[in-house]
């Protein structure tokens, strides 16, 4: 098993073009900016990644320091057939069908990774009726002409957006619902960040004349703001801690129920806030990314998604993170809550349905899945250490698995996964694998 994955680029024997990215290939992105597009064969056990190129006459064989990512030259549909999709305690989800469930283990089956059975306490939550949720944007993928900038100073690399000095990146999603869920991971040089994410605007830039609302990271803490027409309303702080910033590294989703004028705000996976808004939410469609971290401080953005939503936004915030102590939460698609405690999971050909026990009810309830939105699981004691990735797999369902080693043979990916443990995917459902960059010392002297 490899010690690292699809690994500088050795020095070829043969004159070669340097093709861009072609149709039905496989593609390799180096970090100098060139690609190899071709036949992905295998990787050996000393680390070496063999590409069939259609201009040569032997493999051509790279080594993974000269990588920033692979494409796959994936066949099978994007879109997965399954409702239910599954989220693991290092932040790994993918779509899957629940087949059991108790307080102990969850056992499930998923197109790209097997069938797998593994203890409850390493997934923070189940969420159902996901066809309803349609991705409407995921990037910031590869070409940054998707993006209007303000200065030139943002680059993409990794998969991520990133700035050494102060400037707008901006995005239209053309096809913005009403209510819909943004995330997005941000990471950042010395004690904090100091980024603006603006959404729901009705121009670009967001400037005094726009609607909008946004969100501050700063030195303070995290603040949520409604800007409309030149005046500022403050909607929610919460104050600096080291949970939400002691790993220089922040996951941040916003449930933006519009139609009732409300907002959730999760920090890393956990519902902090919910927001009221007193007027009529903003109706814009645009997103933008304000860095506001002073020159030579690396800010960073990635993984953002932005999706339709179904659900609705519910009241009592300190109740449901209290519950969770003692309790699992079903949440519905109406948006009311259920604590008690998740018996089990029954099937027939045509229903699926949660068996759950309310405190102080006689008789266990019986929950159709059809009716539910977020099934989150009792808040456990402590969180192992799961150390940090260095490659993000990108599934053509949706999904992401994250992975420090793997070996590629007979058209299968095989990963060490730090809650599943060997897996075998098949390449022809993996999107991409992008190489998670360590920094460099220019980028810790900065």
């Amino acid at each position: 098993m490899l010690t690292h994955f699809l690994l500088p680029l050795v020095s070829l024997s043969i004159a070669l073009s340097i093709n861009p990215l072609v149709s039905a290939a496989d593609s390799v992105i180096l970090k100098n900016g060139n690609s190899l597009s071709g036949k992905l064969i295998d990787s050996d056990t000393s680390g070496i990644l063999t590409l069939n190129h259609p201009d040569t006459k032997q493999p051509i064989k790279i080594r993974e320091t000269s990588v920033e990512r692979i494409v796959f030259d994936a066949v099978d549909s994007k879109n997965s057939i399954l409702t239910e999709s599954i989220k693991l305690l290092n932040g790994d989800h993918f779509p899957c069908t629940i087949t059991e469930l108790n307080n102990k283990i969850i056992s499930f089956q998923s197109e790209s990774l097997g069938n797998h059975t593994n203890a409850r306490d390493n997934v923070p939550h189940i969420q159902f009726n996901t066809k309803a949720n349609k991705t409407l944007y995921a990037g910031p993928g590869d070409d940054l002409r998707q993006w209007t900038t303000s200065t030139e100073d943002w680059k993409l690399k990794g998969g991520k957006l990133r700035v050494f000095k102060r400037s707008d990146a901006a995005k239209m999603i053309s096809n913005l619902t009403e209510n819909y869920i943004l995330e997005f991971k941000t990471s950042w040089e010395q004690t904090a960040p100091h980024l603006r994410v603006c959404f729901s605007s009705d121009t670009e830039p967001a400037d005094r004349k726009s609607d909008y609302y946004y969100i501050d990271l700063n030195s303070h803490g995290i603040s949520v703001y409604r800007s409309r027409k030149g005046k500022y309303v403050t909607l929610t702080q919460i104050l600096r801690s080291n949970e939400i910033y002691g790993q220089s590294t922040l996951h941040v989703a916003i449930h933006v129920d519009r139609k009732n004028q409300k907002m959730a705000l999760y920090l890393n996976g956990k519902l902090a806030k919910t927001i009221s808004d007193p007027q009529t939410a903003p109706t814009g469609n645009y997103l933008i990314i304000k860095n506001l971290q002073r020159t030579g401080l690396l800010t960073e953005v990635s993984d953002i998604k932005i999706s339709s939503w179904a659900g609705k936004v519910t009241e009592d915030i300190k109740s449901k993170a209290k519950a969770l102590d003692t309790h699992d939460l079903i949440t519905d698609l109406s948006g009311g809550i259920m604590t008690g405690q998740i018996i089990g999971i029954s099937r027939t050909a045509d229903k699926t349905s949660l068996n759950f026990k309310a405190p102080f009810a006689k008789k266990n309830a019986t929950i159709p899945s059809t009716a539910i939105d977020l099934l989150e699981f009792k808040t456990t004691a402590g969180s192992p250490n799961l150390g940090a990735p260095n490659y993000q797999l990108n599934l053509v369902s949706g999904g992401l698995v994250s992975f420090s080693s793997s070996q590629m043979k007979d058209g299968k990916l095989t990963v060490n996964h730090p809650i599943l443990g060997k897996i075998s995917l098949p390449t022809t459902r993996l999107s991409s694998v992008i190489v998670i960059p360590k920094p460099t010392e220019e980028d810790k002297n900065r």
